[in-house]
């Protein structure tokens, strides 16, 4: 069996290339970590004497945290990662924590919460893993592993999740019309009802005179405020208080992705402290953080959002789909890509007469019409360089973990890990081909009888599949490559593609998020094309029984027919540095 050697292999060293290696020695980073703004200065504002409408609350609220990304400022947070210290309630009585990790998934909703108390010796004691998952919760012995049924402790758990600052403003922003605000004694009250399965109300205390005023580099200065400074959770007679100080970025240095976590957390009921934390680090850059259901609770109702699925296509237009000779539909065309050109927008931001960010069209319609035009365009909020990869980060992994792969539990923290090193460990990033599934749908396809022809606009990539019913040959089969060997047939009107002989080099995922889906070499993918008029439906699935812990399934997504006559772009060559890209920087 050959096995494809890499760049990989003389930069990193010969264990990176393995995929049973699960950790590797990081060198030092070189790059620091870079600012969000050019300046920034803490200020202390007036007290307000009039309550700010629900719409600038629940604004100012997002923004001071970093959940609104990208020019239309969306929420962007899906996962997130904190650990600390400090000492908690265990079983009526307080404890020293030994360790403190707390994961949360907003889509479900799910939180877990890993910890164990320090003993007299000051070694942890007794692991304890806590998951709720929509109205399910159980406890596992470690980290998607065990699963015992506690589902008297649903609503105890949700009250937790549904505390998380973050959580505060999602939950604020599905309650709508009934979220309420109002002023007192100087101090903004946000309130509104507990989402289902809960049946309670919160009430969110904001601070709005610290404030961090922050320049950009085009010179605009705008603040973060509105900070959530207690939250009061009343569900029934019960009432569960939980206060939040000192926000700051706490993610590693050089991973920064402008979310900001409270350092100092205290929760209480009934003037008993359950949890006193000091958060020291976080992974806010959406993380994979999965939260299977166990087979104990299996047979209870599972939405679609805890299994990461996907909507069904969208039905295509009514327009004939063109058939060759033999009466399959032909799949031959250029898809996707709009016009087909390269080029980037001309689209310019600027102030406009009543002070609002616009976008402009064109230059010229921003020279007339702005009062101010940003010398510099960039495609992030508040015009900041910075901002703009990490929002497009943000975005990117949002989007890519609504439907993650689920890995066994013995790789989660592996996944983590690659993400966390990406720069380095990517082997994108080192000029290898990006490989199958990654490098995504072909942009042009041509159908001859037996055989199709898949052409990618991604480092001048191309495959040529038999369609003939040949099955894969034994030394293909054997080959390890990026692309491995693949064979298609037709379902009916489906084209259905099996890829097998794959080495381990390649990562799963978009090239921009990194983040760290890794795959072994018993990897098989199976890719389906449908053509419905002038849409290609292209889905697929990856089996890897080696690491997964089920089948990875994409569903179809709709590809328009590029009928432009533009021209095709070549990929320029990846010419890789000398000095590999060791920071983990995003920005």
């Amino acid at each position: 069996m050959r096995t494809t050697t890499i760049a990989t292999v003389l930069v990193l060293g010969a264990t990176i290339g393995s995929a049973e290696a699960q950790y590797v020695g990081i060198p030092k980073t070189f790059q620091p970590s870079l600012a969000a703004e050019a300046k920034r200065v803490h200020l202390k504002n007036p007290p307000l004497t009039a309550a700010p409408d629900v719409k600038t609350t629940l604004y100012r609220m997002a923004d001071a945290l970093g959940m609104l990304r990208g020019t239309d400022e969306r929420d962007a947070i899906l996962t997130t990662d904190w650990r600390g210290t400090g000492t908690m309630m265990v079983g009526g009585q307080s404890c020293r924590l030994a360790n403190y990790r707390g994961q949360v998934r907003y889509n479900v909703p799910a939180l877990r919460t890993d910890f164990a108390c320090a003993q007299a010796d000051g070694k942890p004691g007794q692991r304890n893993v806590q998951v709720v998952a929509g109205a399910l919760a159980w406890n596992e012995t470690a980290p998607g592993v065990g699963g015992t049924p506690a589902l008297d402790t649903v609503t105890d758990r949700l009250v937790q999740l549904w505390s998380l600052p973050h959580a505060v403003y999602k939950a604020a922003v599905l309650a709508g019309a009934n979220t309420k605000v109002t002023l007192e004694g100087g101090i903004v009250y946000v309130a509104y009802p507990l989402p289902a399965p809960l049946t309670g109300t919160a009430r969110v205390a904001l601070n709005t005179t610290d404030a961090d005023e922050l320049t950009m580099d085009s010179g605009e200065k705008y603040q973060l405020s509105y900070w959530i400074d207690r939250v009061e959770i009343k569900v029934g007679n019960v009432v569960t208080e939980t206060t939040y100080t000192d926000y700051a970025e706490l993610n590693e240095p050089d991973y920064r992705s402008e979310v900001m976590f409270p350092r100092h957390i205290i929760q209480k009921r009934g003037g008993v402290t359950l949890l006193d934390l000091t958060v020291e680090r976080t992974n806010t850059y959406n993380p994979y953080i999965v939260m299977p259901v166990p087979s104990a609770l299996a047979s209870m109702t599972v939405t679609a959002a805890q299994r990461g699925g996907g909507a069904a296509p969208a039905a295509a237009a009514q327009v004939p789909t063109p058939r060759t000779a033999d009466g399959k539909p032909d799949l031959t065309g250029r898809w996707g890509g709009g016009g087909g050109g390269g080029g980037g927008s001309t689209e310019v931001q600027g102030l406009d007469k009543n002070g609002k960010r616009v976008t402009y069209a064109t230059l010229e319609e921003a020279k007339a019409k702005a009062v101010k035009i940003f010398a510099r365009n960039y495609n992030a909020r508040h015009a900041n360089p910075t901002y703009a990869e990490r929002d497009q980060g943000m975005t990117d992994r949002y989007r890519d973990n609504m439907n993650p792969p689920i890995y066994k539990p013995e790789f989660w923290d592996r996944v983590q890990y690659l993400d966390l090193h990406g720069n380095y460990l990517d082997t994108a990033f080192l000029c290898a081909p990006v490989g199958l599934p990654r490098i995504g749908a072909p942009t042009r396809v041509v159908q001859m009888p037996g055989e199709v022809i898949l052409m990618y606009n991604a480092r001048n990539t191309w495959r040529v599949v038999p369609t003939d019913g040949r099955p894969h040959s034994g030394a293909d089969n054997r080959d390890q490559t990026y692309m491995g060997d693949s064979v298609g047939h037709w379902d009916g009107d489906t084209l259905v593609i099996e890829a097998v002989g794959f080495n381990d080099d390649t990562w799963l995922a978009n090239v921009a998020t990194a983040p760290g889906w890794f795959h072994s070499t018993d990897m098989r993918v199976v890719e389906t094309f449908r053509r419905d008029g002038n849409t290609l439906y292209y889905g697929y699935t990856v089996y890897d029984p080696s690491v997964f812990a089920e089948p990875w399934e994409v569903k179809p997504r709709a590809i328009q027919l590029n009928i432009a006559n533009g021209p095709y772009n070549e990929d320029p060559p990846c010419i890789m540095n000398p000095r590999p890209m060791v920071s983990r920087e995003r920005g």
